[in-house]
């Protein structure tokens, strides 16, 4: 049996154990972790630089991030020390189309983030706000409400894990792929 679940290939599996609510929050929780410093970045940016460019660039950071290592991969770095992998139906890695389908309402999210992004960089007066809260201030004036629409949406798709007999989330279902452990 293999140790390291990072040089594991497999693409076809023989018994499918469902990965579960918590497994799937841990490995969210590493993948954020694992951004850090991106957010850190964007954050330090929305306070100091204003650098409308850099902060899209950031925004597809981890939708790029995500979309590639499931894609190409199998799992996201978080997934992986979770002994997670996405599979399609077919019991296989899921192909880079499905893993498009599945991660659909991130990057409707994203979009949606994107969008607020650039009014509120655009807006009167954020060129002055250097503090956290003026920039929270202007989050509320100037964004998308759009984006709590779609958060509230991720947030019951994946709420749904915990509820669904195989483990799926909405985004799975969109995508016809589940998450699977691998030992």
């Amino acid at each position: 049996m293999e140790n390291n679940i990072l040089d594991q290939e497999q693409t076809q599996y023989s018994e499918i154990k469902y990965a579960g609510f918590w497994e799937r929050v841990g490995a969210s929780l590493i993948d954020g972790l694992i951004f850090l410093p991106v957010y850190g970045l964007s954050f330090y940016n929305a306070m100091n630089l204003k650098n409308l460019a850099l902060e899209l660039v950031l925004a597809f950071a981890f939708l790029i991030y995500k979309i590639y290592m499931e894609g190409v991969k199998g799992a996201t770095i978080g997934k992986r020390v979770m002994h997670i992998v996405v599979i399609n139906e077919q019991n296989e890695r899921a192909t880079m189309n499905q893993v498009i389908a599945r991660n659909s309402l991130y990057i409707l999210n994203t979009l949606v983030g994107i969008f607020s992004t650039v009014l509120i960089f655009n807006a009167a007066g954020f060129e002055d706000a250097t503090t956290f809260m003026e920039i929270s201030t202007f989050q509320q004036q100037n964004g998308s409400p759009i984006g709590t629409i779609v958060g509230v949406i991720i947030l019951i798709s994946v709420l749904v894990v915990a509820f669904d007999k195989h483990k799926q989330a909405l985004h799975d279902k969109i995508g016809k792929t589940y998450c699977a452990i691998r030992e």
